[in-house]
């Protein structure tokens, strides 16, 4: 169907479930993995659904090689699509905790702050939303130029661009889902790191892991903000010695800040 209607591109291997569904349904489980489907989402606010540690999964208990990537709700509820139902909404959950009632300016100033914290935390989880928040709303008799959801978006970026500079990434769920993976199986190695001042790095690992070095110019190393991110790969009961080089800073990603610095480089 992702074909048919040219959803491009589209992963076999990712499943956003309706409601959230089925992640205790041994059937509905084996099922998914029989068909390819290898990350699905989960709900923070359900119980046992939430992060164990920061930016990790779970494995699910039925089906262990399908991987649950937590994803946040938000107050931008599934059955809203203008300003008025939202703040209709809103307010009567929300009057009586406030004591007052939100404009909708309120609501946005409220709604965007909580997703700038998730920004500035670092945090990978995704945030969930509804097909009924993209519904085009006109603006000053201008029709279909603003929804819910891009009004949201839009406060959240503004705050975020007056206090850094450093573009906000957003993988698809199946880069998501191998970088949370990845995480979760260096956390569970043993990776340590020594460095020696000036000259190298060592990195080790009890099990194999892909260990990650910030300002460390390995080939292959991502470059964000004008950092290079080095990805090592361990084999267990491994040692790496990295010697260090001075090497010019990458060109630096757009919105990123521009200075001219050194990073640790990648010995020949």
């Amino acid at each position: 169907m992702a074909a048919d209607l040219r959803l491009q591109p589209f992963n076999r291997a990712n499943l956003v479930a309706p409601d959230v569904s089925g992640l205790s349904n041994a059937t509905a489980m084996r099922a998914e993995f029989d068909v390819g489907i290898r990350y699905v989402i989960s709900d923070t606010s359900r119980a046992g659904q939430n992060n164990p540690s920061p930016n990790i999964g779970i494995y699910n208990a039925l089906v262990p090689a399908i991987l649950e990537l937590p994803r946040y709700p938000t107050n931008l509820f599934y059955n809203v699509s203008t300003p008025a139902e939202w703040v209709g909404e809103y307010n009567f959950i929300y009057r009586s905790y406030w004591g007052r009632d939100f404009t909708y300016a309120d609501v946005l100033e409220n709604q965007s702050d909580q997703l700038l914290m998730y920004l500035l935390r670092g945090d990978a989880n995704p945030t969930m939303y509804h097909q009924s928040n993209l519904r085009l709303y006109p603006v000053g008799g201008v029709p279909g130029s603003h929804s819910l959801l891009s009004d949201l978006l839009d406060r959240t970026f503004a705050k975020y661009a007056q206090l850094y500079t450093v573009p906000v990434h957003s993988p698809t769920m199946n880069a998501l889902g191998q970088w949370v993976a990845q995480r979760m199986q260096r956390e569970g190695a043993g990776v340590t790191a020594t460095i020696n001042p000036g000259q190298s790095i060592s990195l080790s690992s009890i099990g194999p892991a892909v260990a990650k070095v910030t300002g460390l110019a390995a080939p292959g190393a991502e470059i964000y903000a004008g950092q290079p991110i080095a990805s090592i790969s361990l084999a267990g009961g491994q040692t790496i010695v990295a010697p260090f080089i001075a090497v010019a800073a990458a060109t630096p990603a757009p919105f990123a800040t521009a200075t001219s610095v050194t990073t640790a480089g990648w010995g020949k």
